[in-house]
């Protein structure tokens, strides 16, 4: 009925905050370590942001790394901080998807 799916949109709302995470990590978090990393490293701006990608998205390539000391570290903190952000975001974008995929599949069941 209109008021189960009006009742799971208001619910649904919540489920948005990934949006604001995954802007942070890619607008902000990202770039921050990839400036750290252009600075620190001299790479380009290009390569430092792949591979803050690449570290708290725990692919680890290994074609690339930190030769300086102020490197390392910055990639333990960038670790420390970006896994679980990237992970939290994850898990609340599967949340989401859950909840997209029950309120279809309500409408759905309800039109037969």
């Amino acid at each position: 009925s209109l008021e189960v799916i009006h009742t799971e949109a208001r619910f649904l709302g919540k489920y948005i905050r990934p949006l604001f995470g995954t802007i942070f990590i890619t607008c902000v978090f990202c770039p921050f370590f990839a400036w750290i990393f252009t600075r620190v490293e001299g790479w380009g701006p290009w390569q430092s942001y792949r591979f803050v990608i690449i570290v708290i998205s725990t692919i680890g390539y290994g074609d690339i790394s930190p030769k300086s000391n102020e490197g390392k570290f910055a990639v333990i903190v960038c670790g420390f901080t970006g896994i679980p952000l990237s992970l939290y975001c994850l898990a609340r974008w599967g949340q989401l998807c859950d909840k997209w995929l029950t309120i279809g599949l309500t409408v759905y069941s309800h039109e037969f």
